[in-house]
């Protein structure tokens, strides 16, 4: 069967367009046809009759896949207008097509375009078909972000008004520049406070948008602009989960490591958005000072001796894993929060559905309590001893006694008189086992196993 990509440079004028053919049966490709179209309306109906025509008589229209870089809001009317034509247009990052096509030597419009066909080729399996957003949710994101531009320019007349009345030398021209400027920040202020109203009015117009939104600003340091800003780019907390918007806002730590020597954090704020993250701060900040949660981890956190830009990114992350969570279990914000509420349940398949390091330890453990002629299970009398150990916390007390127990035993665990055979492959077998729970002794007394009676 044959599959036609067309890869697409979008400009502000003009379109460029690749199409390239695909056989599945003897995994082929071959390059059809270039051109070159307007960026309009009209210049979209002669993009889609010349990829009929190229693509050969009685295509189907679910073989054909459009791929466009994003572009701002240049690419915006041709995706909508092609998914409105029941045509798949795949919207994909112009910085994951650069890095996923190797080296390269100089460019132009048809290169790219050509580069982009062949991503949508060699990515076909990995296609996230493009759907506009619904008329609600466009404007809420269309006035957010003329809000921030708002605000910018307020910050920056306000900052140059202070600035001139600082050094100015009271003339008549320093005090008409200075009063033209409070003029043009109440105007500002008014625009902004403008913005705000409709924002409210469209989430009121929604009735899950605004169960959502009440949810959010039901915790403290949470208001109208960061709720909006939820909202807006998980698109309702449809598809998106805690995590991915920390990856997204830039608050999430990664790390890039390689052998014995190379352990450092990784710069990945180039790939995450800065002005998210600068909202989340400001929201954190105000939750610190007014909600009794932060407030008590933060002096927590402090009295550790934890730096304080490391204390309100771990609130960023607190802060927004409470807001979806709120979310998930439809319910506003409570104190302890997150001891009263389970975490919502995890997709099936998920990476840490379960917790695979500790089912591993704990079957170890079970492993080694068989293999070992010297292992036995511990009487209730003698757990009821161990929890004796320490009345302040018997849980502590029970785990150090079995690690007093271990320690220094190693050799006498491993000796050949505990293995049915002598071979040095099953001993160092066990000696890695030993090594392995030797850190999480803890995990037997989970198995109500105690340690070999040595």
């Amino acid at each position: 069967m044959k599959y036609h990509f067309i890869g697409i440079d979008v400009s502000k004028e003009k379109l460029d367009a690749t199409l390239i053919c695909y056989e599945s049966e003897s995994d082929s490709e071959q390059q059809l046809a270039y051109t070159i179209v307007e960026n309009n309306p009209k210049g979209f109906r002669r993009l889609v009759s010349w990829s009929k025509k190229n693509a050969g008589r009685g295509v189907k229209t679910d073989t054909m896949l459009f791929c466009c870089e994003t572009t701002g809001g240049y690419d915006r009317a041709l995706c909508d207008w092609l998914y409105g034509n029941g045509l798949n247009i795949w919207r994909e990052s112009a910085l994951q097509i650069k890095r996923s096509m190797g080296l390269r030597k100089g460019k132009d419009d048809k290169a790219d375009s050509e580069m982009i066909a062949h991503y949508a080729l060699r990515f076909r399996s990995k296609a996230a078909i493009y759907k506009p957003m619904d008329g609600n949710m466009r404007s809420l994101r269309d006035l957010f972000l003329y809000r921030q531009s708002l605000v910018a320019e307020r910050r920056a007349k306000t900052v140059s008004a202070k600035e001139k009345r600082h050094i100015s030398s009271k003339s008549k021209v320093d005090n008409f520049i200075y009063r033209d400027a409070q003029k043009a920040i109440d105007l500002l202020t008014k625009s902004i406070k403008e913005c705000e109203r409709r924002m409210l009015e469209i989430i009121k117009e929604d009735e899950e948008m605004y169960r959502h939104y009440l949810h959010l600003i039901s915790c403290k340091g949470v208001g109208l602009v960061t709720s909006v800003m939820l909202i807006v780019y998980s698109d309702n907390f449809k598809g998106w989960s805690a995590k991915k918007m920390a990856s997204y806002c830039g608050i999430a730590p990664f790390y890039e490591s390689s052998g014995s020597s190379v352990f450092h954090k990784s710069n990945t704020g180039g790939y995450s958005n800065r002005r998210l993250k600068g909202i989340l701060t400001q929201a954190a900040r105000s939750a610190i000072t007014h909600n009794p949660t932060f407030k008590q981890y933060y002096q927590r956190m402090k009295a550790q001796g934890k730096p304080h830009g490391v204390i309100l990114n771990n609130v960023n992350n607190k802060l927004l894993h409470i807001l979806f969570s709120l979310v998930a279990h439809d319910c506003d914000f409570e104190l302890e929060h997150e001891s009263k509420r389970e975490p919502p349940p995890r997709r099936a398949g998920s990476r840490r559905e379960v917790d695979r390091a500790s089912e591993t330890r704990k079957n170890f453990a079970f492993y080694l309590h068989m293999n070992l002629e010297s292992s036995r299970y511990t009487s209730p009398e003698e757990i009821g001893n161990i929890q004796g150990a320490n009345e302040n916390s018997p849980r502590r007390g029970e785990i150090k006694l079995r690690r007093n127990e271990m320690k220094l035993r190693k050799n006498e665990i491993i000796s050949p008189k505990n293995f049915p055979t002598p071979h040095w492959i099953i001993r160092n077998l066990y000696r890695g086992i030993y090594d392995f729970l030797h850190r999480e002794v803890d995990e037997l007394i989970i198995y109500n196993v105690s340690p070999p009676n040595l």
